[in-house]
């Protein structure tokens, strides 16, 4: 499959931009602001409702973005949240990827812990069935 042009430009400049997650404040009903500038979708309690091979594929996505490294053999970046935000945004929205809210998770900076990361990979996107897409 051969990415968008955009998608491509994206991924290339988000050093870690793994895809799939907690939607931004595109239209989400149970918003909670994380920052002054960035809106997520508040987590949803048992997302997962089991598995059923009749049952429609769901997208689901993580999305992460890093400028400032704690390693400072790591250069800082200077552009990787603002195109972490922008590939959210472009996932979340109708034209775009269309993944519903509650389906995409941000993770920003300081929120990109090690323990963050895994848990978004592991039990968060545990949670998809195996007629899924994950981004």
């Amino acid at each position: 499959m051969t990415l968008p042009p955009l998608m491509i430009s994206i991924a290339q400049r988000c050093v870690l931009a793994l895809c799939a997650v907690w939607l931004v404040g595109c239209g989400a009903n149970n918003a909670q602001i994380i920052s002054s500038r960035y809106v997520t979708a508040a987590p949803e309690a048992g997302l997962a409702q089991g598995c059923s091979a009749n049952a429609p594929a769901k997208k689901w996505a993580v999305i992460i973005g890093v400028n400032f490294y704690a390693d400072d053999r790591i250069p800082d970046l200077g552009g990787a949240v603002n195109d972490a935000w922008s590939f959210y945004h472009f996932l979340a929205s109708p034209s775009g990827g269309a993944v519903d809210a509650h389906r995409l998770q941000l993770l920003l900076n300081d929120d990109a812990t090690r323990k963050n990361v895994e848990g978004a990979l592991g039990n968060f996107l545990g949670q998809a069935c195996p007629q899924d897409n994950v981004i």
